[in-house]
Parts: structure tokens; C-alpha cells; sequence
């Protein structure tokens, strides 16, 4: 049966690359990069969840239209995420910090895609930080009427020049970490389709803190 699912897999990849990249040429050395790493991780058993990233990228890429968003509390789901984190990859040598008001911000937003936007920018976080913390945060911008929640860390950061690049589809500032390269590429897809923002804090250089922004639910009618 793993021979089996591994050979599914093998030939989903294939199809899943010609749907993503085919007819045209391949022409950004990132997007080799990727397959390289894609064919590897099938052959180690992980090929998979790849797959579902780029299931993922390739369906958010060709919608045209907005997610339809529900109101919800963004608390809970900020609790249960850093609490998956601690569970499935946590680190001794981490302090995980939740910094949440009393009082549970409502926002408008997909419950599926924030709960996916969360986990990739936390396990991000978890993957480049040896030692110290990882703090997720909200707070109200209400000026804009948005929430801004932020995913700082202790770890080892990333250059100012590259805050641009890493949202790209396919880069990796370091090829020996696992990763595809479509994660933080997914996260801009999410949070686009959710009418929000995503950006990396340039004012932070004890690691790095990603910023994104929801709609508050009063700026909804």
C-alpha cells in the first residue's frame, strides 16, 4: 500500500505540475527549486502535504472573487492554533505567548483560511527560532477600523532587502530548511482574498514579526 501511495502521489505531482506550469516554459530558478523538492519529498513520504500546498496556491491563484466572510471571535482560533503549535512541534527552549484582551475582538473573516493562515505563519516562526519566544498578538487599528495581529519572534530573522522577496511564490531564504517555498506566498493569497494585508515589520530586529490585517465587523453593513 506505500508503494502504492507513493506512486499516486508521483503521478498527482506530475499532473499537478503540468496544470501549474505547462504549456509555458519554466523560467524562475525558484520554480525549480520547488520541483526538486517536491519529487524528494514524495519520495520521503511527505509529498502530500506539498501536494495540498500547491492545490491550495493553484486554486487561490485563479479565483477572481473575495472570500464571502463571516463575523467571528479571532481569539479562540488564535488559542487553538498556538496551542496545536506547542503540541505538535513545540521547543523547550521556546516561550510560546498568546497576548489577547479580555475582551474578544470581532473581525470578518474565512474561519477555514485564517485557521491555515495562522498555523503557516506560526510553524514559520517555529522553523527559523532556536531559543526565546514566539508571540502572537492583536490589537485594533481604529483609524482603519482593522486588526492588526502580529507573529513575533526571537529567531533569526530576515533581511530588509528580502521583506518583499519571501512573499513570492517558490523562494526560500534557506534551502537546507524544509519547505517548499509556497508558504508565506499562500499566507499573501489568504489574507488578499480575506481584503486584508500582509507585511513583515521593519522597526523589529531582534528576529522577525509578521503583521496582517482583517477587517474590523463594524466596517461591514
Amino acid at each position: 500500500h506505500d508503494e502504492e501511495g507513493a506512486g499516486a502521489a508521483i503521478g498527482l505531482s506530475q499532473q499537478l505540475v503540468d496544470m501549474a506550469f505547462y504549456p509555458r516554459a519554466i523560467e524562475d530558478s525558484g520554480e525549480l527549486v520547488f520541483l526538486g523538492t517536491l519529487l524528494e519529498s514524495v519520495q520521503h513520504g511527505d509529498g502530500f502535504q506539498l501536494l495540498g500546498s500547491l492545490v491550495e496556491v493553484a486554486n487561490l491563484d485563479s479565483l477572481t472573487e473575495n472570500f464571502t466572510l463571516t463575523p467571528i471571535e479571532i481569539g479562540s482560533y488564535c488559542r487553538a492554533e498556538m496551542q496545536y503549535l506547542k503540541e505538535a512541534e513545540g521547543k523547550q527552549e521556546i516561550d510560546y505567548q498568546l497576548d489577547l484582551p479580555e475582551n474578544d475582538y470581532k473581525v470578518y473573516s474565512h474561519p477555514q483560511y485564517l485557521s491555515l493562515l495562522l498555523r503557516a505563519l506560526l510553524n514559520n516562526a517555529n522553523k527559523f527560532t532556536t531559543q526565546g519566544f514566539i508571540n502572537l498578538s492583536c490589537r485594533k487599528d481604529n483609524k482603519r477600523k482593522m486588526l492588526l495581529v502580529s507573529i513575533t519572534d526571537t529567531g533569526c530573522g530576515i533581511p530588509a532587502e528580502k521583506h518583499e522577496y519571501v512573499f513570492r511564490r517558490f523562494t526560500k531564504l534557506d534551502i537546507f530548511k524544509q519547505g517548499s517555498g509556497l508558504g508565506l506566498y499562500l499566507c499573501k493569497l489568504i489574507i488578499k482574498h480575506m481584503q486584508g494585508d500582509i507585511y513583515i515589520d521593519e522597526t523589529y530586529t531582534k528576529g522577525s514579526r509578521f503583521i496582517f490585517t482583517l477587517p474590523m465587523e463594524e466596517t461591514k453593513k
